[in-house]
């Protein structure tokens, strides 16, 4: 008989309780505390108003601010002598501000799905590059 077979059964109890100590798995639980503080999301309503550079329109932005982009805006273009709305939409960027005279330059978002806004009409928009959008007030252009 092989020599390690002669062990005693007190000696095996011992190694087999070593055994059973050492490998034993830890039991692990997620168990995720929370907090008692409440995490809030501010959103604040914004309207800006942007005069062009001879001072006779005036841009209006309204949207409100949190953190998240894109940013919806509701624009509208206000000729000032006569109060009269000379164009109003609305336009998802992250920034609108004015090109020229007549013309507004608004800044697209390009995250994960890049989508087509479908609310600007065709025949004012020119591209300048795949980032910016140029919209059109003047109807001779």
């Amino acid at each position: 008989m092989p020599n390690f077979l002669n062990i005693k059964p007190k000696y095996c109890v011992i190694i087999l309780a070593l055994f059973n100590i050492c490998c034993k798995s830890n039991k692990t639980s997620e168990v995720k505390k929370v907090n008692d503080t409440n995490i809030i999301f501010e959103t604040k309503e914004i309207e800006e108003k942007i005069l062009n550079d001879n001072k006779t329109l005036v841009l209006v932005l309204n949207y409100n601010q949190t953190k998240n982009l894109p940013i919806k805006f509701d624009y509208s273009v206000i000729e000032l002598s006569s109060n009269k709305v000379l164009k109003k939409g609305a336009f998802t960027g992250l920034k609108m501000e004015w090109y020229d005279l007549y013309k507004i330059k608004g800044y697209l978002y390009e995250g994960i799905i890049k989508k087509e806004d479908d609310i600007i009409d065709e025949n004012t928009i020119n591209n300048i590059n795949d980032n910016i959008i140029i919209i059109n007030l003047d109807p001779k252009q």
